[in-house]
């Protein structure tokens, strides 16, 4: 996967997620919780630029676990980073309504297709048949 495919899927898979996230935002009305939702979307924007330049250099080193551990450890640290979100806010206020994960799942779920494609991509570097 090349740089100018990558960002592509990268604009798409951030309009769909400001979207999807958007909508639930408002249809859920949300007003004192969408601040969050907005730091998490960018979170999730600008954390898969490094992630597919790193990603790319480890799939064609020499080391053939690298890129493995790396795509797990990435994985691992996103859910660890999720039950924080969750346990922090549901923490704060056990009245609290909850409704404000329905725009995180949306978010999280968007950019968790993008980051699966990508990676399947980079998995499989094109070989040279010379």
């Amino acid at each position: 996967m090349n740089w100018r495919s990558f960002f592509k899927s990268w604009v798409l898979a951030t309009v769909i997620s400001a979207s999807a996230a958007g909508l639930l935002i408002f249809g859920l009305e949300l007003g004192t919780i969408h601040p969050v939702c907005w730091v998490i979307w960018a979170y999730f924007v600008l954390s898969y630029l490094p992630q597919y330049y790193i990603a790319q250099r480890l799939a064609v080193s020499k080391n053939p676990f690298s890129f493995t551990a790396f795509s797990l450890m990435i994985t691992f640290f996103k859910v660890f980073i999720a039950i924080v979100i969750f346990i922090s806010f549901a923490g704060k206020d056990p009245q609290m309504n909850l409704n404000w994960v329905w725009p995180f799942f949306a978010i999280y779920f968007v950019f968790t297709i993008f980051e699966v494609r990508t990676m399947m991509i980079l998995s499989h570097p094109p070989t040279d048949k010379s």
